[in-house]
């Protein structure tokens, strides 16, 4: 039995971060989780169970995605007009008083722009910037207290 995994392209940092969680849940759950759920449901396929010969470490698989997204930015890159420098630069003076935290090139719906994400210590902001011409494009906030008591429920 051959099975094939296709892990598909993130569109942002969210996304990136919400796909790495779910292929942490799905793959390191500890042995005994299985034990814990109940019976598969008659007409369904035995849950596939996937124990490799070798093992990573936390910190591996995060080297790993970096790479991954870094690599994912280098493709895009000849075709950016501006630097992740200018990038930040439009973000942070959109929002005074915050700090740098992440800054990456995608391709949303065909569109390439940045993803720059800053934040101070009361709000964080994912700042869509133009790889064109550099002007902020839109901005999602997430009150970092808010987050940090919606993340304790996970």
């Amino acid at each position: 039995m051959t099975l094939k995994f296709s892990v598909p392209r993130t569109r942002n940092i969210f996304q990136m971060t919400f796909l790495s969680t779910a292929l942490f849940v799905l793959f390191a759950a500890p042995s005994h989780a299985s034990e814990m759920r109940p019976s598969t449901p008659p007409g369904r396929p035995e849950p596939v169970r996937i124990e490799s010969s070798v093992q990573v470490n936390q910190e591996t698989v995060i080297k790993a995605a970096k790479a991954g997204r870094e690599a994912y930015s280098q493709v895009l890159s000849p075709y950016a007009k501006i630097s992740a420098d200018v990038a930040k630069k439009a973000a942070l003076e959109r929002f005074p008083g915050t700090e740098c935290k992440d800054v990456s090139l995608h391709a949303v719906r065909h569109n390439l722009v940045y993803l720059v994400l800053v934040e101070n210590s009361e709000v964080r902001h994912l700042v869509i910037v133009d790889a064109g011409n550099g002007k902020p494009l839109a901005v999602r906030s997430v009150s970092v207290r808010s987050h940090m008591t919606s993340a304790r429920h996970i």
